[in-house]
């Protein structure tokens, strides 16, 4: 996760980073060898519809409720750039959410246009 915790810090003044984008994607993917991970299905970030593998941030707790909605911090970037404090949170069905421990392969690591 170098390139998250080496990426520039998001400021709200910063045009080039939007606030909302319905059209974001993941467009960049990160290999990691034994992380925490959620799978999610159609998981919501400022207004972007997601669906992928995404670390989760450190002080998140591994078990989820099994049905309701909620949010859940990651370790993602947007635009390239990442939150000053705490991971992206993730709006989530948590029937549509997979914890998986212990995870090696391919995460989303940025989120953009």
């Amino acid at each position: 996760m170098q390139t998250y915790y080496n990426a520039n810090i998001w400021n709200r003044g910063n045009r080039s980073v939007p606030m909302v984008c319905p059209s974001a994607a993941p467009v960049f993917h990160e290999q990691v060898i034994q992380r925490d991970v959620i799978y999610v299905v159609d998981a919501k970030y400022r207004r972007a519809t997601l669906t992928g593998h995404f670390v989760l941030a450190p002080y998140v707790r591994t078990q989820f409720p099994q049905s309701g909605t909620g949010s859940i911090a990651v370790l993602s970037r947007w635009f390239g750039h990442r939150l000053k404090i705490g991971g992206l949170r993730l709006r989530v069905d948590f029937a549509n959410v997979q914890f998986i421990a212990n995870y090696t392969g391919p995460v989303v690591s940025d989120i953009a246009d």
